[in-house]
C-alpha cells in the first residue's frame, strides 16, 4: 500500500470552494468518534493546517457545521483571517448584491433596506422580503 507525504504543504481552496451536506455529514461523523486530542500532537497540528487551507466559504460552513473539533478551528481560523461568520447577517443595503445559491439562473439581487428580521430585496423579476437565516442558508454574497 502507498502512503501520502504529508509533509508537503497544502494547497489553499479555490476562493469561493464549497462542501456539499453529504461531505459535511461525512466530517461529522468521523470527528464525532473522537474522544479527546492532545493540542500539543502532530495530527492536530495537520487538523489545523487542513483547515488553514479552506476557502473563506467552506470555513464559514464547518464553523457553523457544529463539527466536533472540527468547527472549533474552522472558528479559530475565521479569527486568524478576519472573517465574519455571519456575512448575510449584517448586509450593507443598496451597496451589494446576493444570489441564491441553488438558482443562480435567477439572477443577482439587491438588498434594498434592513428590516431588522429581514431584507427587502429586488431582482430582475421584482421584490421581495428575504429572512435572514434564509439569506445566510440559501444566499451568496456576489458583490
Amino acid at each position: 500500500m502507498q502512503t501520502q507525504n504529508t509533509d508537503r504543504p497544502l494547497r489553499r481552496m479555490p476562493e469561493g470552494a464549497r462542501f456539499n451536506q453529504f461531505q459535511l455529514d461525512s466530517m461529522r461523523n468521523l470527528y464525532e468518534r473522537i474522544e479527546r486530542v492532545d493540542p500539543e500532537s502532530e495530527t492536530v497540528a495537520k487538523i489545523r493546517d487542513t483547515v488553514a487551507a479552506f476557502s473563506d466559504e467552506a470555513i464559514r460552513q464547518v464553523a457553523g457545521a457544529k463539527i466536533k473539533w472540527l468547527s472549533y478551528f474552522a472558528r479559530r481560523a475565521a479569527e486568524e483571517r478576519n472573517l465574519d461568520l455571519q456575512p448575510m447577517r449584517n448586509l450593507p443595503v443598496r451597496r451589494i448584491s446576493i444570489r441564491c445559491k441553488d438558482h443562480p439562473e435567477w439572477g443577482t439581487w439587491g438588498v434594498f433596506e434592513d428590516r431588522g428580521g429581514h431584507y427587502e430585496i429586488y431582482g430582475r423579476t421584482g421584490g421581495r422580503m428575504l429572512d435572514k437565516s434564509e439569506a445566510e442558508q440559501f444566499w451568496e454574497i456576489v458583490h
